[in-house]
């Protein structure tokens, strides 16, 4: 009884040390507020330096929120998000270490997705969407980055493919000289269409002759659809390994096939 009582002791100190240190940083901080015709417009934390730190709010004239971010020592960080007038969620992303990172979306006034972006280590990356009002997919396009698209879908008000530019697949690996027995890791990143199915399988060939052929499980790697593969390599001149992909669209019983092989320098 008297170890139960003491460990109940060392639970309340603890507590009070917790509540104690976290009052202490709410002392370090002042709220301040900005003003336009006797209304707040802003209002966010500022610590000792003047830096914001903590939440920072805007506001609308009728006094209901525009924009909800986060700040630590005056750098955007974590959920930020903006709302239109009538409070409908506007946009919501993430910032990490000063720069927009991971998913970003953007909404219709109806509340309807009207587009999304992904974003590694602050660049676009992968899979970008784009929607018309009703939630209807217009636009599905894959990033290398902020400047090149590797590939690109278009669809109709209803859904249907009307174009299609660019290998849907896109590789990164290492681009160095292999010896044989080395082992090569490369990923393979493609984009889907919605209400499509999709099969694929991972190719090797030697000399343009293909000698061997398997089917290869999906995952989802920096938020898009990949394959993962490491091969111990067997053949080491002109040797080439690839994906093939096939997407069957549910919708209009269309059809797409893309390949892609990577080449041992």
């Amino acid at each position: 009884m008297k170890l139960f009582y003491k460990y109940i002791y060392i639970i309340c100190v603890n507590l009070f040390i917790f509540s104690f240190s976290c009052k202490e940083n709410e002392d370090k901080k002042k709220l301040l507020k900005e003003f336009e015709n006797n209304k707040v417009i802003k209002e966010y934390f500022v610590n000792k330096k003047g830096q914001k730190d903590g939440e920072y709010k805007e506001y609308y004239m009728n006094g209901s929120i525009k924009a909800l971010y986060n700040y630590i020592n005056d750098t955007p960080y974590g959920l930020q998000k903006s709302f239109y007038q009538n409070g409908i969620l506007k946009s919501v992303g993430f910032y990490r270490n000063n720069r927009l990172d991971s998913i970003q979306r953007w909404y219709y006034p109806n509340s309807q997705i009207k587009s999304e972006s992904f974003r590694l280590d602050g660049n676009l990356f992968g899979a970008q969407k784009e929607y018309y009002s009703d939630g209807v997919l217009k636009d599905l396009y894959f990033a290398k980055n902020d400047t090149e698209i590797v590939s690109s879908l278009e669809f109709d008000s209803k859904g249907k493919l009307t174009k299609k530019k660019g290998n849907l697949i896109y590789c990164i690996y290492e681009r160095r000289s292999f010896n044989m027995h080395d082992s090569l890791e490369a990923i393979f990143y493609f984009i889907k269409p919605p209400n499509s199915e999709y099969s694929c399988e991972i190719i090797e060939q030697k000399s343009e002759k293909e000698f061997e052929r398997k089917k290869c499980n999906v995952g989802i790697i920096n938020n898009n659809y990949a394959i993962l593969t490491i091969r111990r390599i067997k053949q080491v001149d002109d040797y080439k390994i690839g994906i093939l992909i096939n997407l069957f669209n549910k919708y209009d019983n269309s059809r797409i096939t893309d390949s892609l092989f990577v080449k041992l320098q």
